[in-house]
């Protein structure tokens, strides 16, 4: 499968979590009465900052893809992983929520608690990618 094909399905799980984070987050950002007011500003955000993270990350990580065909160990590109996701998710957090109303701490929080959901969607990202793959290539076995 090549990367484009991949990263269809592995997108779709990871912008899938990332929504539920970005909910969590947005729940804490929109005061209770405006999101009674104007639920599809929160709707909004959430989806934007999804589809951001979700686009940056499948650009990140296709060029450390490139590079991990290149010969650099995987255990070590899932380290470097760890303070490019963290910047990403405060990134994107501050991007979406802070205007709204959420401190420097909740921000730390959603950048953590996405970092911990990016790590943990790769793996069924990972599973579906290749279970399309197989289904679209089918087996070949020399």
């Amino acid at each position: 499968m090549d990367t484009v094909g991949f990263a269809i399905p592995y997108g779709l799980v990871k912008w899938l979590g990332y929504s539920l984070v970005c909910y969590r987050a947005a729940l804490r950002a929109f005061p209770a009465d405006a999101v009674r007011e104007r639920p599809g500003a929160l709707v909004g955000s959430v989806t934007g900052a999804a589809t951001v993270r979700t686009i940056v990350g499948l650009g990140i990580g296709m060029v450390l893809i490139r590079g991990g065909q290149a010969g650099v160990n995987p255990w070590v590109l899932l380290v470097v992983l760890l303070p490019i996701r963290f910047a990403e998710w405060l990134g994107v957090s501050w991007l979406f929520f802070q205007p709204l109303r959420l401190q420097r701490a909740d921000l730390v929080r959603v950048a953590r608690e996405g970092t911990v959901a990016s790590y943990l969607l790769d793996i069924p990202g990972l599973i579906l990618a290749a279970l399309l793959g197989l289904a679209f290539n089918g087996i070949h076995m020399c």
